[in-house]
């Protein structure tokens, strides 16, 4: 009944309705609704799945890389500590990469996502 009391004490002290400045500030309580848990463990699951399934994507979209970097790059990158040094990449690797970024944004033209804003965009509002 200490408890009670307490609480009882603390919401009389409390100003209430429009008077109470912590009203601007805080949101709707959203932990203590009755779907709060079920999306707790669906968030929960979900995060679980998701961090499975990363590991073979991993594993899958590491070879092309290394692949790619052993025909394109010079003699044993990857494989000694010289080649992993600042400015010891390929000159083949400017226009690669301009090729594949011009063609995600000719891609991007000709589906139409040029229409959305720039994410850049969505976070200054």
């Amino acid at each position: 009944q200490e408890e009670g009391a307490a609480v009882d004490q603390a919401h009389a002290t409390q100003p209430l309705g429009e008077d109470n400045p912590m009203k601007d500030v805080l949101d709707i309580p959203w932990a203590d609704s009755p779907t709060f848990l079920l999306d707790l463990v669906l968030v929960t699951v979900l995060g679980v799945v998701m961090g499975l399934l990363s590991v073979p994507y991993s594993w899958i979209t590491d070879e092309p890389e290394k692949t790619w970097f052993e025909k394109t790059g010079p003699e044993g990158f990857l494989k000694t500590p010289e080649t992993m040094q600042f400015r010891s990449g390929a000159l083949l690797w400017i226009p690669l990469c301009w090729a594949g970024g011009t063609a995600v944004g000719i891609l991007k033209v000709a589906i139409g996502l040029d229409a959305y804003p720039s994410f850049t965009t969505e976070l200054r509002h």
